[in-house]
């Protein structure tokens, strides 16, 4: 769903982008760590006056970083295994070092890591790889950064992309507002459908089947049980927010 933004939101959001990644003051020089913020961008949900009926999801949108890039030139590795296309899209970790990171994981001789490049040299320009097992999105994980562990990659560039544009991004790791045991909950989803990871601590939903409201997520929605469905309809959309 495309909505109109206020201009103080895009204001803020452009900001947030621009602003420089603070350094924590215990970092060792050579140990720069690096960790995720994870941001919640709807792309699927009735619009403003809009009815639905729905057994499933009642929005539904993509997960990214708060801070996104794309590459300008393709990257592989024959020897491990991977193959990045021109225009990859990239979380970019919160970090002295430049670190960005496939959201997707990929498949690789070792396993299905992230993978994660970086810039050893400060020159803005990616000269470096490695993998992360671990979870980028919806978990704050601060880890050292592997430099032992590292290993070459002919140097490539980046260009930022604009919250805005995360909108029409397709991704494989999303999220979706969707009843979940009597609650409407917040899960995050793998090709679109729910991987288990859910939070229970969204508002009861009315099971009467008389018209009823719901808050979840910053958004406001009418509804009505209709069997084992709903019907929804939004009175206030939910924004672009963190995690």
């Amino acid at each position: 769903m495309r909505t109109g933004r206020r201009p103080t939101m895009a204001l803020a959001m452009a900001a947030l982008i621009a602003a420089p990644l603070p350094a924590a003051a215990s970092e060792p020089a050579q140990e720069p760590v690096y960790s995720f913020h994870t941001l919640l961008v709807p792309q699927d949900a009735p619009a403003i006056g809009e009815t639905r009926t729905s057994d499933g999801g009642w929005v539904r949108g993509g997960l990214f970083a708060d801070r996104s890039a794309r590459l300008d030139r393709a990257i592989a590795s024959a020897e491990d295994g991977f193959d990045l296309a021109e225009g990859q899209l990239l979380a970019l970790a919160r970090s002295r070092m430049l670190i960005g990171c496939t959201i997707d994981r990929m498949k690789i001789r070792s396993g299905r890591p992230h993978i994660c490049l970086a810039d050893r040299d400060g020159d803005g320009r990616f000269d470096a790889w490695f993998p992360f097992f671990d979870e980028i999105m919806l978990f704050a994980n601060v880890r050292k950064v592997p430099m032992a562990k590292m290993k070459p990659i002919t140097a490539a560039g980046i260009s930022p992309v604009d919250i805005a544009a995360l909108a029409t991004v397709p991704t494989r790791v999303g999220f979706e507002l969707a009843p979940r045991n009597g609650r409407l909950a917040f899960c995050r989803t793998v090709d679109g459908k729910s991987d288990g990871y859910c939070t229970h601590d969204g508002p009861g939903l009315d099971p009467s089947g008389q018209p009823a409201t719901a808050r979840a997520r910053g958004g406001e929605f009418a509804y009505r049980r209709i069997g084992k469905s709903f019907e929804v309809s939004v009175i206030s959309p939910v924004p672009v927010q963190r995690f």
